[in-house]
């Protein structure tokens, strides 16, 4: 998803730019197009970067490196695992003592 955000970043800047030779430069862009390049220049900063708060690339990236850190070996995963395991080793050791119970 990165990879795929940098794309639309990249076709963005290149679209803005185009604007700009277009019309001879930033500075010299007729009135009707003004809007469109403050629409591109908004769209660039909410897509921002991975070292900024609250946008649209720093929480891609943020969800990225938590679920590599959760899937990692030892990580929230495994622990999960372990726990869900010790869980129904003890319900099935309680419902052994409650079986051979009944049997008497």
């Amino acid at each position: 998803m990165l990879v795929g955000l940098a794309q639309v970043t990249d076709g963005l800047k290149k679209v803005d730019s185009g604007l700009a030779q277009l019309y001879g430069g930033i500075g010299q862009l007729p009135a009707q197009a003004q809007p469109i390049h403050d629409g591109i220049q908004s769209m660039l900063q909410g897509i921002g970067t991975i070292s900024t708060p609250g946008i649209l690339l720093f929480g891609v990236n943020a969800v990225q490196v938590g679920l590599a850190d959760a899937t990692a070996p030892g990580g929230a995963v495994d622990l999960l695992k372990g726990g869900v395991d010790q869980v129904n080793a003890g319900l099935a050791e309680r419902r052994a003592r409650s079986s051979s119970r009944r049997a008497w």
